[in-house]
């Protein structure tokens, strides 16, 4: 999921600029906490409206690995992507959304999440699966703070997990889409002091695509 959302900062006082140095062997404490922040922002661009379970189950799948029912992991990560539950379950990750994210961001993200819940119900497919998805490769090209704003750009790897099911021997085929992508984030520091993403942008890089 690639959005582009923001929101204005207004009566912004001057403050000192801090261009973190990203190539630091020891990061300072500020920059751990922006990362932490942007990673997480960007694994639930990815993956916000699956369980959390079966995305931790699903990450160390490759293409082409092959699973069956027989394994009890497998059997409930099947069960619990099923459309009709994926659908009932409105719920999922919203809390690490609110926490992730601020203002308009957190609107589209939740948005976005409905919008795949209903994209993946629509056909009643029962032979196919979501299962995960995240981000990997994660370099940070450039961190630069200011007063309590924070911009942060860089490139990533997105992927994600899918599964299809063969009718005939009942045998579960995984199917690893990814994507080189550069993205851009604004955080800002809410009142209890943790960053939040209130913009973000990811762009497919061209020839890194499908």
């Amino acid at each position: 999921i690639g959005i582009a959302v923001g929101v204005a900062v207004v009566g912004a006082a001057v403050a000192a600029v801090v261009v973190l140095d990203i190539g630091q062997d020891s990061p300072s404490e500020e920059r751990t906490q922006l990362e932490r922040t942007a990673l997480r922002a960007l694994e639930l661009s990815e993956s916000s409206y699956l369980p959390q379970d079966v995305v931790r189950w699903a990450r160390s799948l490759r293409d082409g690995d092959t699973f069956t029912e027989e394994d009890q992991a497998a059997r409930s990560a099947i069960e619990d992507t099923a459309p009709e539950v994926l659908t009932a379950n409105t719920q999922n990750n919203a809390a690490a959304i609110d926490q992730a994210f601020a203002g308009e961001a957190r609107k589209e993200i939740h948005r976005l999440r409905q919008e795949s819940l209903t994209a993946f119900a629509a056909p009643t497919t029962p032979e196919s699966r979501p299962l995960s998805g995240g981000v990997e490769n994660v370099r940070w090209t450039g961190v630069t703070v200011t007063g309590d704003r924070a911009e942060m750009s860089g490139t990533v790897t997105c992927w994600s997990t899918m599964a299809t099911k063969n009718p005939e021997t009942g045998t579960w085929t995984v199917l690893r889409p990814a994507n080189g992508c550069s993205v851009r984030l604004v955080l800002e520091k809410a009142d209890n002091g943790s960053w939040q993403v209130s913009e973000y942008q990811s762009d497919i890089i061209p020839g890194k695509g499908p």
